[in-house]
């Protein structure tokens, strides 16, 4: 059961890595915006502990995005894919993870 749940768990990292990657960019979510949400992201969780990451990987997108296309519009839109994305990320990795306990349960338990 330890090899299956190491199987969905890493499984769950890749499929993390990609399906929201692919979204962003049919949304039009440049690369450049994404990598300043992340430092910016990264930046928050150190300054607001637990939540920056929250605050800051979608306030990154959208003020790059606003620098590079200069409509509220367009870098608003384009955070909403971000947010959505992250969204899709988390629910990704929840689920492999209640995934793999519940075959650790029953292992367990049978």
């Amino acid at each position: 059961m330890a090899a299956g749940a190491t199987v969905v768990i890493g499984g769950a990292q890749l499929v993390k890595l990609l399906v929201p990657g692919r979204r962003l960019r049919a949304a039009g979510v440049e690369r450049q915006s994404i990598l300043a949400g992340l430092a910016l992201g990264a930046v928050g969780f150190f300054v607001i502990p637990v939540v920056g990451f929250f605050i800051g990987f979608p306030l990154g997108v959208y003020l790059e995005e606003l620098r590079r296309r200069g409509r509220h519009a367009y870098a608003w839109r384009s955070t909403r894919e971000a947010l959505r994305a992250m969204g899709l990320s988390i629910v990704i990795e929840l689920s492999a993870a209640v995934i793999a306990a519940g075959a650790w349960l029953a292992a367990v338990l049978l």
